[in-house]
């Protein structure tokens, strides 16, 4: 019942911001496996994702029948085939290799993660991009989440220290650590390491990637 209930609120966004959405530039990403939705949910998001593909002002990721363990155990077999392809070479994956093969590498990781609900957990979601995020646990409901409480996140926020791994003394010495320090962002290396995967994707169907993440190697490699 509940989940009849979601895809119905899912539908119902779908038809009647997508105008709005695409007027105001926004680029919809969707995590997650949407084969297991129904039919007209998927139809109508492949629609707007397509609609909205060279939107640039903002993007909008939306997790659907998502997992983060699910997320990365699919990397890694698509790392995998690169590898048994001849693709890519088992000793040189490194963290930011691995990002390429995942489902939207150029979407920078989150730096604040809101939780709702009290719940002092991620429960599976954005493991792998959630790393070095700050956690904020709110009491309210996700129903109830409004202007009020997102303020109250980016205050908490604004009072953390970015570490991403260091400590406090080493932040003071080394100044403002740079995004390609931890944060798994897709500038410098990543961009590299993604467009070297994307341009050696071989033809023949039996070693290529999977379409999705052939079709987001591409993209981040245009970016």
């Amino acid at each position: 019942l509940e989940v009849r209930a979601l895809m119905r609120i899912l539908l119902r966004f779908l038809r009647s911001d997508a105008h709005e959405l695409v007027g105001n530039g926004v680029r919809l990403r969707v995590l997650g496996d949407t084969s297991c939705l129904p039919e007209p949910a998927q139809r109508h998001l492949r629609a707007l994702v397509a609609r909205s593909r060279r939107n640039d002002a903002i993007d909008l990721c939306l997790a659907l029948s998502y997992g983060g363990r699910e997320e990365i155990a699919a990397a890694a077999a698509v790392a995998a085939r690169a590898a048994r392809a001849g693709i890519l070479e088992p000793e040189e994956l490194t963290p930011e290799r691995f990002r390429a093969f995942m489902a939207h590498p150029a979407v920078p990781d989150p730096d604040l993660v809101v939780r709702t609900s009290g719940e002092m957990r991620l429960s599976n979601f954005l493991l792998w991009q959630a790393a070095y995020s700050e956690l904020v646990v709110l009491d309210c409901l996700w129903p109830e989440f409004d202007e009020e409480q997102l303020l109250e996140a980016l205050a908490r926020f604004a009072g953390r220290e970015r570490r991403f791994g260091k400590t406090s003394k080493q932040i003071k010495c080394a100044g403002t650590p740079e995004a390609s320090a931890g944060t798994g962002t897709a500038d410098g290396g990543d961009s590299a390491a993604i467009e070297d995967v994307a341009t050696e994707l071989p033809e023949d169907e039996e070693a290529c990637l999977s379409l999705s993440a052939i079709e987001a190697l591409q993209a981040a490699a245009l970016e």
